[in-house]
């Protein structure tokens, strides 16, 4: 089976970026389930997706058995958003990698900021429709 779907993301934020996270989105009348995940359509190498405050476009490379390597821009339209690895960026650049499921119906990795990888987040996906 291919990566080449259709699938949701979601980050995995930290407990302890929790409470600041809901201070700060709570004053723009939004929750912290409403922010952050997002679609992406995996095809041919490329990727593109988004959510309601952000763009992503980036590559991927599915060659080795079960492992994805990303590389994505971020883009952030809505300026209520921001990125939760460099806030002050309206423009983020994130690279990592995913391990898909046996099944190949989900994927974990984990994501981090180009320039700085201390500085990282983990992300899950669902595929939700097939190309």
């Amino acid at each position: 089976m291919s990566v080449e779907a259709l699938w949701t993301v979601t980050p995995v934020i930290p407990l302890e970026m929790v409470p600041q996270l809901q201070q700060q989105y709570r004053a723009q009348g939004l929750t912290l389930q409403q922010i952050h995940r997002g679609i992406v359509v995996l095809e041919t190498g490329r990727i593109l997706g988004g959510d309601h405050g952000s763009t992503w476009v980036g590559d991927y490379d599915a060659k080795q058995q079960g492992i994805v390597a990303i590389r994505v821009t971020v883009k952030y339209y809505d300026p209520a958003f921001f990125s939760l690895l460099d806030p002050g960026s309206r423009v983020v650049e994130l690279e990592g990698a995913m391990t898909l499921s046996t099944d190949q119906q989900r994927a974990s990795g984990r994501i981090h900021l180009v320039k700085d990888k201390n500085r990282a987040l983990d992300i899950e996906l669902v595929r939700v429709e097939e190309l």
